[in-house]
C-alpha cells in the first residue's frame, strides 16, 4: 500500500508539470459494459415495435366491423400479393371464396368488392350521386392528375360533360363499321375452334377483340391482334398490362417513386426504351376514320 501511494504521488507530481490536455489515458470500457441502461433501451425498442405494428394493422378492422369478409391481410401490404398474377383470376377466386359482397386491403386501404347485380344497380344508378369519386392517388402528378379517373366531384362532372358528346348516337353510328370489322375477325376465330371441336381461352379471345376495337375507335389504328399477336402495338400493350411477382410492390410504391425525382425533370418512372419502336409501327397502321 505504501509503494502504491508513493507511485500515485509521483504521477500526480509529474502531471503538475505537464499540460493535462495532452495526456491520454487508456479507454475505460466500464461505461460500455454498464447494463443499467439496457432495460430502458429495450423497453423503448419494444414500445416502438408495438406502435409500428399497430400502425400497420389498425385499418384492418374496418371491413370486419362492417360485416364484410376478406382474406387475411399482411401488415403494411394488405392483400396486394393476391394480384401478382393479374386481377381477373384473383377477383374470381375472391368472390367464390368470400361471397358476392366481400373485400380486401390494398396496402392499408380497405376496398369493397360488389358482385351482386341489385346492389350494383343501387350504387351505379339510383344512388350514384353518393359515389361519384374513385380511389385517390395522393402523389399523382400532371398530366395524370387531370385524368377523368382521378378527378373529383365538380371537376369530374365538368370534364365528363365535355366528353359525353363523343358518345352520342351519331358518333356511335360512325364507330359501328369499325366494331363490326373486329367482330367479324372474332367470329371467324371462334368458328375455327368450333369446327376443330377443341377447347380455347375465351378470355384471351375477347381481350384481343377489345384491343382491336379500342385501337381502331380511339386511336384510328388498324391492329389485328386476334390474328397477328406479334404486332408491336399488341406486344407493348401486353407488356404494360402484364403482371409479375414484383408488379404489386411497384404498384404500391409507384406514387412515392414518382415524387422522388430531381427538380425540373420528368417522373422517374418511364416506359422501357424497348417500347419506342411501337410508335412508328403503330403509326404505319394508322388509317383515316370518318
Amino acid at each position: 500500500m505504501l509503494a502504491l501511494s508513493e507511485c500515485s504521488t509521483e504521477v500526480t507530481a509529474a502531471l503538475g508539470h505537464t499540460d493535462r490536455s495532452k495526456v491520454t489515458f487508456p479507454m475505460d470500457f466500464s461505461s460500455f459494459m454498464d447494463i443499467r441502461g439496457w432495460p430502458v433501451t429495450f423497453g423503448l425498442l419494444l414500445i416502438f415495435l408495438n406502435l409500428l405494428y399497430w400502425y400497420s394493422i389498425y385499418p384492418f378492422s374496418v371491413l370486419r366491423e362492417c360485416g364484410i369478409t376478406h382474406p387475411r391481410p399482411i401488415p403494411f401490404l394488405g392483400n396486394i400479393f393476391l394480384f401478382r398474377e393479374g386481377f381477373y383470376n384473383a377477383m374470381t377466386e375472391l368472390i367464390k371464396t368470400h361471397g358476392r359482397v366481400c373485400g380486401y386491403y390494398l396496402g392499408r386501404r380497405p376496398v369493397v368488392v360488389i358482385a351482386d347485380p341489385d346492389m350494383l344497380k343501387e350504387v351505379l344508378v339510383r344512388d350514384f350521386s353518393n359515389f361519384p369519386n374513385r380511389n385517390s392517388f395522393r402523389f399523382a402528378t400532371k398530366p395524370m392528375s387531370d385524368c377523368l379517373l382521378l378527378l373529383k366531384s365538380d371537376e369530374w362532372k365538368r370534364v365528363r360533360s365535355i366528353l359525353t358528346p363523343s358518345f352520342s348516337a351519331a358518333k356511335m353510328k360512325e364507330m359501328v363499321p369499325l366494331i363490326n370489322t373486329a367482330t367479324n375477325a372474332l367470329m371467324d376465330n371462334l368458328n375455327v375452334y368450333a369446327e376443330a371441336n377443341e377447347a380455347f381461352d375465351i378470355h384471351k379471345c375477347f381481350g384481343c377483340f377489345t384491343m382491336d376495337v379500342i385501337a381502331s375507335v380511339a386511336f384510328g389504328t388498324q391492329v389485328d391482334s386476334q390474328n397477328n399477336p406479334d404486332d408491336p402495338f399488341v406486344h407493348h400493350a401486353q407488356m404494360f398490362f402484364s403482371f409479375s411477382f414484383f408488379r404489386p410492390i411497384m404498384l404500391f410504391f409507384s406514387p412515392v417513386l414518382v415524387r422522388l425525382r430531381p427538380p425540373g425533370q420528368g417522373p422517374c418512372l418511364r416506359f422501357p426504351t424497348s417500347a419506342s419502336p411501337a410508335g412508328p409501327a403503330a403509326g404505319s397502321n394508322r388509317k383515316e376514320v370518318g
